[in-house]
């Protein structure tokens, strides 16, 4: 919770990963996902252009 605290105070959005490499996780692929609010969020950030591409 410190860090969801800290990325609060800076006003960075937070999104969730399971992190899954390797073998012997404890944790499912895809059971930590991004809460709904801080994806839209993200999605209100962005600018609806193209990607950059060299």
């Amino acid at each position: 919770m410190h860090l969801r605290g800290l990325a609060a105070d800076l006003g960075l959005l937070t999104t969730g990963s399971s992190d899954y490499h390797g073998t012997n996780k404890r944790t499912p692929i895809g059971a930590c996902t991004t809460d709904p609010a801080q994806y839209e969020r993200l999605l209100a950030a962005g600018t609806g252009s193209a990607p950059f591409a060299d």
